[in-house]
């Protein structure tokens, strides 16, 4: 399977910093799409249309992560 046009993106993100907590957001639903991205290190896949308060959870985690994972949480 080829990959989607997120992916080269995501392991740009994450080739520069590995720290980083991507969510992709995306007009995608495929479920095999979204466990791809996942496994290539994502930190979430959100497809539209998402409730904003899901997507506000899912940020807030993102950067608690990033701040444990850096020593700043």
């Amino acid at each position: 399977r080829e990959e989607g046009p997120r992916q080269p993106r995501l392991k740009e993100l994450l080739r520069v910093d590995p720290l980083l907590p991507v969510v992709i957001v995306t007009g995608n639903r495929d479920l095999d799409v979204a466990r791809g991205t996942l496994k290539q290190g994502a930190f979430d896949y959100v497809a539209k249309p998402f409730d904003m308060n899901v997507l506000e959870r899912i940020v807030g985690a993102a950067v608690s992560r990033r701040g444990h994972a850096t020593g700043r949480g």
